[in-house]
């Protein structure tokens, strides 16, 4: 399964799909995947910092995908750290501004890398 970002121009809010200004959002937003493989078991990377929200929820946690509200296209992952006795995240897809030139794009996408 993958889930894939949804990449929009800000000010018009369409769908971006000319594959250059795809791969320059790419390059620009790193730590946003456009295709992010997903599956119970693998190993993944949180991206960000969210300490607020769990005290493990941050740049570089490693942790184990233990559950998908819907494997199909899900709106919540649970993500297990590993090394800790934490509970384990839920993880949402973010909204990210990306700056490319003289354009401005949004990504929509889980904040997590595979491992």
């Amino acid at each position: 399964m993958w889930a894939v970002a949804e990449d929009r121009h800000a000010s018009t809010l369409a769908s971006v799909t000319r594959e250059n200004e795809l791969e320059r959002i790419d390059a620009k937003r790193s730590n946003y995947t456009r295709r992010l493989p997903l599956h119970v078991g693998m190993y993944v990377l949180v991206t960000v910092n969210r300490t607020k929200q769990h005290d493990d929820f941050v740049n570089g946690t490693l942790g184990i995908i233990t559950a998908m509200d819907n494997p199909e296209s899900p709106k919540v992952i649970t993500v297990q750290p590993v090394g800790t006795n934490g509970a384990p995240i839920k993880v949402r897809r973010e909204r990210c501004e990306i700056t490319v030139g003289d354009h401005d794009y949004t990504r929509t996408q889980f904040p997590l890398l595979p491992a």
